[in-house]
């Protein structure tokens, strides 16, 4: 009997941890760059198991933390970048975006 409680205990856990709703989150080194400067980023997502990063230009990334380069002609004004975290089994998903400006 105890064997059997274990064993459902055991599988709740691990079902509900592929399950679980990631919460997508990061900062930003700065919130203000000058063209020709590097963003840097640090993932503080929580239960995600795989990241799609969207940039200012359209390219994306999968990594975990991106660094983002503004190339000399980068246009000024404010920009987006999106972070969506996705679950282990890819069901659940949450975004975050933060502005920046470029002068």
């Amino acid at each position: 009997m105890k064997k059997t409680i274990f064993l459902s205990v055991a599988f709740a856990a691990v079902f509900a941890s592929c399950n679980r709703q990631p919460t997508a989150d990061f900062d930003t080194d700065l919130s203000e760059y000058y063209a020709g400067e590097t963003i840097h980023t640090t993932n503080k997502s929580l239960d995600a198991e795989s990241y799609k990063w969207t940039l200012p230009d359209g390219q994306t990334s999968a990594s975990k933390d991106v660094d983002y380069y503004l190339p000399d002609n980068f246009a000024a004004g404010v920009y987006t970048i999106e972070l969506e975290a996705i679950s282990k089994n890819g069901k659940k998903r949450s975004t975050a975006k933060k502005s920046f400006t470029v002068y």
